[in-house]
């Protein structure tokens, strides 16, 4: 039986505070007529070894310092995933043993009709 209150939900995750990584590179590659920002990585798994990771922007994210309420975002913006426009928003949490976290959700986010 699963406890519903840790149960994954579409659209929602958490990011967690990456202390053992290393931008190695950053740049833009062309494709298709398209210009595409990457980001080399290194980091350390749980086993201590040493990975490289290349990973794609989706777009620019910004933080709310002047937030209108205390459930808004604190970091929030428009962003492309899997080729769809999507509406990014993190909160952060505080955890009594360890690092904080960012709760995120993304939401499904309407085309202009023009």
């Amino acid at each position: 039986m699963s406890d519903k209150r840790y149960e994954r939900k579409d659209g929602e995750g958490t990011l967690w505070v990456e202390s053992n990584a290393e931008v190695l590179y950053k740049g833009s590659v062309l494709r298709d007529g398209k210009t595409h920002y990457l980001t080399i990585l290194r980091s350390v798994n749980s086993d201590g070894k040493s990975k490289i990771e290349i990973l794609k922007s989706m777009g620019l994210i910004y933080t709310n310092d002047n937030k209108l309420k205390e459930t808004s975002p604190d970091i929030s913006g428009p962003i492309t995933f899997d080729e769809k426009p999507v509406k990014f928003a993190g909160w952060k949490k505080d955890i009594a043993n360890g690092p904080p976290l960012l709760s995120i959700k993304l939401e499904d986010q309407e085309e202009p009709p023009f």
